[in-house]
């Protein structure tokens, strides 16, 4: 039995861009923490980057704005 799939291809896409300025720098103090899942997206090319981006299943991607939802709350507290 085929499962149902975690977003639509629309979200799919609003995922990817979220996930893709997110890997620019942290949006809180604009570095790249060492902790952070996405630290060694960082130091990668944009091509390199949008690759590694597309490869990402969509479970990847809702973990990394769950993590940054997360982490955001964290350090505005």
């Amino acid at each position: 039995m085929k499962s149902e799939p975690l977003v639509t291809d629309s979200q799919e896409y609003l995922l990817q861009k979220q996930v893709f300025g997110l890997s620019i720098c942290c949006p809180f103090d604009q570095g790249n923490p060492c902790a952070c899942p996405l630290h060694g997206a960082r130091k990668m090319g944009i091509m390199e980057r949008y690759k590694w981006l597309y490869g990402q299943s969509d479970e990847s991607l809702l973990d990394f704005l769950t993590f940054h939802q997360t982490c955001l709350e964290e350090k505005e507290n």
